[in-house]
């Protein structure tokens, strides 16, 4: 991981599990091929933090890039994006920061299931992956998936109060 240190990789962790989105998705190409379409954002506008991602990515050595957020209302700071989307690089990131995520690791954990289905069906002629879209395995790995990113919690079914960490009896 060449000069990255584990407290980066937490905190790294931290930001994708509070600023970040772990995202996949079917994608069609011009010819009809559907293929995997995955990201992980952090998005803020403190520049120094963005500026912090970067330059981890960067020793990790993802391919990874910048943008700007939309920024709707005028009175909102114009804020910044950094993503990685390469399946490889998505994978090796995901596999670094995994055991640090607390809130996104089943939601990690299921996308490198998906992502290491992708790798392991053998390429064409042209390098591309096979149409792994319609097999059996890849729809179940990507149902457990979209499981895994869209659960979310009923608050009226847990307990808050001041001093406590919120109750998850019942829920996971």
């Amino acid at each position: 991981m060449s000069d990255v240190t584990e407290a980066e990789i937490g905190w790294l962790a931290g930001m994708i599990d509070g600023e970040g989105n772990i995202s996949c998705g079917l994608r069609q190409n011009d010819n009809g091929a559907k293929y995997l379409d995955v990201k992980v954002r952090i998005s803020g506008t403190d520049i120094r933090m963005m500026h912090h991602v970067g330059s981890i990515y960067e020793r990790l050595g993802l391919v990874f890039f910048n943008s700007l957020m939309n920024k709707n209302k005028a009175e909102w700071k114009t804020g910044l994006n950094v993503e990685v989307s390469r399946q490889g690089s998505t994978l090796k990131l995901l596999k670094i920061i995994a055991p640090y995520l607390k809130g996104k690791n089943l939601v990690a954990e299921s996308l490198i299931r998906v992502i290491e289905y992708v790798k392991s069906v053998p390429a064409a002629g042209n390098g591309t992956r096979r149409d792994y879209a319609e097999h059996p395995e890849f729809k179940q790995l990507l149902a457990d998936y979209m499981y895994e990113h869209t659960w979310y919690y009923d608050p009226s079914t847990t307990t808050r109060r001041a001093g406590e960490a919120i109750s998850l009896d019942g829920i996971v």
